[in-house]
This record gives C-alpha cells, structure tokens and sequence, in this order.
C-alpha cells in the first residue's frame, strides 16, 4: 500500500519522442498523490521542467558517484525505470530501493529491425510504460501524451513571423534513415496550395537552403533557428504536420495536432 508523499524517481534518459511519451507516468502518479521527481540526460530537461505533474528534474552527465549520493540522500521509495539499460541498472543498484522496470523485448526488436520479421505484439509504448506502473496505482483511465510550455513561451514566441494559416514540414532526424526523402520534401511543397514552415535541427540547415533552391514556391524556412519548445509552439499553431519518425511527430500527435507521419526504415510498433 502507498504511503501518502511517497516519492517516485522515473528514469529516462532520452530522447525527446520518448521523453513525450513517458508524460502519462508522471501525470499518473502524480494524480495519485506520488512525488514525482525524473532523471534525465541534461539536454532534455527543458521538456520536463514545465511539467507540473514533476517536482523536481534531475540531470545525467555521465558521472554516477556524485549523483548517486544525491539521489539516495534524496530519500526515494521507489524507482520507475523506463529506459532499462546499464545506466539505469547502476543507479538503481546504488539507491537500493524496489524498482519496477520497463521490459524490453530486445531479441525481438533485432529480428524486426534486421529481417522485418515482427513478432512484437501490436501494443503501443506508451501503454507499455503505463504497464511499468500498475503496481503502483491502478490505471483508472486513459490518458495521452502532453507538451508543456513554460511561462516564457509568449515572450519567446513574440518575434516570430507566422502566416495565418500554414503546414509545417519536419525536416531532420535523429538518424539519416528517419529523414524524409528530399524529393518527396519537394514534391510535398510543389503540390501543396498552403503556406509551408519548415523546421529541423542546425545539422540541416545547408540542406534546407538547397531544398528551396528547388522547389517552386518558397517556404518559411526557420531550420536550425528554433529550440525544441520554439518548434513546439510553430507546431501547436499550424493547421497540420508533415514529419517523419522524429520527436517533433510525438509532439505534434501530444499537442493534438493532424499529423501525416513517413516511416521508411523504422516501424510505428516500435514507438
């Protein structure tokens, strides 16, 4: 049986899709009357500080021995890990509290990524972290990933230049296999009558800049301009996304918006 206040760690370390997608947990949790607290590389605390389900954040640098004496001087109940590797393994060792784990089918997730061969039940990861906690508090219903915005977001957003109406285009990735191709890019552009944005990381922007060389009506190009919560407020205003299997599609999808989203080497069962 919980005890009142008892304080959770969840852990995950990256990235920014899987980050969104472990909002649920925290909102859970907290609900049910956990302290919630979550550790996470140092980068990606920007989207779980303005969450208000999470108390504290914590931030992994690489160096166990100082924050593993935080972290158990801290006082946690119980850890929540979501990520499961030899980073979580070592810090939940050196806390020493009850733990609840996410399973990671590893063996089938290398036969679906190298052969295609699939046999991963069709049940989504988000339900899968959901899982993790049922020990901890019953799921008494379903709740979706969200974004949240800090309070600086109307001040940040203040100098932007926004058509009324527009689509938004995602343009990079995390790896070169989850990037949409860039003829297809073109021909996304050339065939819609809507105002296009694009968005994407410093690494693209010489690539965006040939895109526009190419195609025959130029869009706003804002690649490697924005922060991840700057693209999350171009997004949130946009009629629709157009993205590939990246952060910014969670985002879109947790902000509600239509998203048309292009898998090529990577699988949706996958997260």
């Amino acid at each position: 049986m919980m005890r009142q206040g008892s304080k959770v760690l969840i852990i995950r370390f990256n990235s920014i899709g899987d980050i969104v997608l472990t909002s649920p947990v925290a909102k859970i949790l907290d609900l049910a009357g956990y302290e919630v607290h979550y550790l996470s590389k140092s980068f990606y605390t920007q989207l779980l500080t303005p969450n208000p389900h999470i108390s504290k954040t914590w931030s992994f640098e690489g160096e166990f021995s100082k924050l593993n004496k935080e972290l158990k001087k801290e006082g946690f109940d119980y850890i929540v890990d979501l990520h499961n590797n030899y980073r979580s393994a070592r810090i939940k060792s050196a806390i020493g509290v009850k733990s609840f784990t996410l399973s990671k089918p590893r063996l089938k997730l290398w036969l679906l990524t190298q052969f295609g061969v699939n046999l991963i039940k069709t049940r989504h990861i988000v339900y899968r972290f959901m899982d993790v906690i049922s020990p901890l508090t019953p799921i008494k219903k379903e709740i979706k990933p969200e974004f949240y915005f800090s309070n600086q977001i109307n001040e940040k957003s203040s100098g932007l230049s926004l058509p009324e109406k527009y689509i938004v285009i995602c343009i990079s990735a995390a790896y070169k296999t989850k990037t949409i191709p860039d003829d297809k890019i073109e021909g996304i552009i050339n065939d819609l009558e809507h105002n296009i944005v694009l968005l994407g990381g410093k690494e693209d922007i010489a690539r965006s800049a040939q895109l526009i060389k190419r195609v025959n009506r130029k869009p706003i190009n804002f690649v490697g301009n924005t922060d991840v919560e700057l693209s999350a407020y171009i997004i949130k205003m946009a009629q629709a996304v157009v993205t590939g299997d990246t952060g910014m599609m969670h985002i879109s999808v947790a902000l509600n918006k239509p998203t048309v989203a292009v898998f090529g080497s990577t699988h949706a069962i996958l997260g």
